[in-house]
């Protein structure tokens, strides 16, 4: 777990409350929309436009599932450009599937379709298992309501196959439901009740969840479709006790539905009528003609019961002409039954015998379909083992290849470390062999090797250069008296001093022995004394106490060489330098003389 401290506590980051509403959007949904805004307003407070993307994607996938789509679509529309800037992949696809939800939720199938085989079709290693689940499942259910039932049902097996290793059990279950419900649609009883009752104890775990009602009202429709009244209306019951805020806005009017349809069957028609009343609301502000044809068939129905023949007619042909029966074979079956009968009531029999044919017509294909259909089962449940072992395989050959390159990532990040080494140390022997070790200024190589670069500039710009060489004042006498720590001592200082007088590009260092070289490029030579000048009152402020409690003064002697007055090179510059500080200290030291003037050396 990442977190912060804040105050007496710890307040988690931005990621990790992301992690946690991804985790529970559908085992706790209202609990994953409020770590989604904690998310939000922790990724506005970090400036991470990473985390603010996935916490607006979860919000969005919340109100879709629970909301409107109008305020889903809103949250959507923030999340994208934000996952986009920052290229997450995973983000990105998942935003795909949201817009794939929200045309389902249009009845836009067609393209939902091909945004969702798009989606299932994406790179591996950007998406995970649950991932590729949802979007094969929507595939799978946009198929189901284009009546491609074989396509459907082989995209649902698929979504499950996704799932077998992930801990999803709402999500499977969800799943599970959905196989259930394709199978019922073909008229695939055994296989339907077999998939519905193993969603069902996926979910079971989180009875105040959504997705239970959802899959409870799923249940008992399968039930009701095969003749168990009994058994359906106990799950109704149950229904009743999770209560309308337990189940997706979406599912709201098939749940009502279903509970209107158990109860007419168990004879309870007036708590029929009641939960078509509150189907209607729903049912005004979604869309799909499945649930508007059921609707219309129980309204048929209750009327037929009332004796209220033309009216029972009416709402029955409207339910006929609403439904789309081969996208919807087993609903179509009932109601198509439903109408023959109210028709023949009324006493139109030429009607009434046009009816019983379209039912008869569909009965038979519902049936060959069924068959059909249990055989696309079986073939697919061997297809999806194979799947699975070649997963497995695929998953113990990724962990060897993972492990190959986990050990040769390790033996790369070790040369990587002595490779660094190396350079380190390459740049160790650079410095040391252009450092003086004692003192820490450049040595006489790095002088000569850098001082052409100076004199280049210097003939470029026409300007001259000004080298002094420097030489302590009576060194020698200090290692005698006071041995050569003292002297190094004196040497490690007047160097500490005469480093603060330089410049950015001044060349500064030991020339030998006691002696110093300071290259001044584009001054004039007035300047350059003033420079030594400011050092010697520097050097003035120094106090050096020996071991034997004796102060000692440094003091120095310099000679000027001034380029080109004087010599075109550094030889001659040196050689010129060298004889004015011989002058120098031939006048009584600790003063500083211009090479070629013949007048008075510079005092102290």
């Amino acid at each position: 777990m990442t977190a912060k401290k804040s105050g007496g506590g710890h307040r988690l980051d931005a990621a990790e409350l992301n992690r946690r509403a991804w985790a529970t959007q559908f085992s706790q949904p209202e609990k994953a929309r409020s770590l989604a805004f904690r998310a939000l307003e922790e990724a506005e407070r970090e400036s991470n436009q990473a985390e603010s993307g996935w916490a607006q994607l979860s919000l969005a996938f919340h109100e879709l599932r629970y909301g409107s789509i109008e305020a889903g679509e809103q949250r959507l529309s923030l999340a994208e450009p934000a996952l986009l800037a920052v290229e997450d992949r995973r983000g990105i696809w998942l935003t795909r599937d949201a817009r794939g939800f929200v045309l389902m939720r249009r009845h836009q199938l067609q393209p939902a379709l091909e945004l969702y085989l798009e989606n299932a079709a994406a790179p591996l290693d950007e998406r995970h298992p649950e991932d590729f689940a949802w979007s094969c499942n929507g595939a799978a259910t946009a198929y189901s309501y284009l009546g491609r039932h074989p396509e459907g049902l082989r995209w649902f097996y698929r979504a499950a196959g996704w799932l077998d290793h992930a801990n999803q059990p709402v999500l499977l279950g969800m799943v599970l439901a959905n196989i259930g419900v394709a199978q019922r649609t073909v008229g695939n009883d055994d296989d339907a009740l077999a998939a519905l009752d193993a969603a069902w104890k996926q979910v079971r775990r989180s009875p105040r969840h959504r997705v239970t009602g959802q899959i409870l009202a799923l249940l008992a429709a399968c039930y009701l479709g095969v003749g168990r009244y009994n058994e359906s209306l106990k799950l109704v019951g149950r229904l009743e006790q999770i209560g309308e805020a337990a189940q997706p806005v979406y599912a709201q009017g098939f749940v009502h539905l279903t509970a209107a349809r158990a109860y007419y069957e168990a004879g309870d028609f007036d708590r029929a009528e009641q939960r078509l009343q509150r189907a209607l609301p729903v049912l005004e502000s979604t869309l799909g003609d499945p649930n508007h044809a059921v609707y219309n068939c129980l309204h048929g129905l209750l009327a037929l019961r009332r004796g209220e023949l033309h009216q029972a007619c009416e709402r029955l042909n409207e339910s006929w002409a609403l439904l789309a029966a081969e996208r919807h074979p087993s609903i179509g079956v009932w109601i198509a039954q439903a109408r023959a009968q109210a028709i023949e009531q009324a006493g139109d029999l030429t009607a009434a015998l046009a009816a019983w044919r379209d039912f008869g017509t569909l009965r038979r294909q519902f049936m060959q379909l069924g068959n059909r259909s249990r055989a696309q089962t079986i073939r697919l449940e061997l297809e999806l083992e194979q799947a699975r072992r070649e997963r497995e395989q695929s998953v113990r050959a990724r962990a060897l290849l993972d492990a190959t390159n986990s050990e040769l990532l390790s033996t790369n990040a070790e040369l990587m470390r002595k490779i660094a080494e190396a350079r380190r140390l390459e740049r160790r022997l650079r410095i040391d062999a252009s450092r003086d070790a004692l003192t820490g200024l450049s040595n006489r190589r790095y002088l000569f090797e850098n001082f052409a670069a100076r004199m280049e500039r210097a003939q470029r710009d026409r300007q001259q250069v000004v080298v002094a060489l420097i030489d302590l004042d009576r060194f020698k006498q200090v290692n005698d008296r006071h041995g050569h720590a003292t002297g190094d001592l004196v040497l490690r200082t007047f160097a500490r001093v005469l480093r603060r007088c330089v410049r950015p590009g001044d060349l500064l260092g030991r020339y030998g022995g006691e002696e110093f070289c300071l290259v001044v490029p584009a001054v004039e030579t007035d300047v350059a004394l003033a420079r030594l000048e400011t050092l010697r009152k520097r050097l003035d402020d120094v106090r050096l106490t020996t071991v034997e409690g004796d102060l000692l003064k440094i003091e120095f002697s310099a000679g000027l060489a001034v380029y080109p007055l004087h010599a075109d090179s550094l030889d001659g510059l040196l050689a010129a330098a060298d004889k004015a500080l011989y002058r120098a200290k031939a006048s009584g030291r600790g003063c500083t003389v211009v090479a070629g003037t013949p007048d008075a050396p510079h005092p102290a």
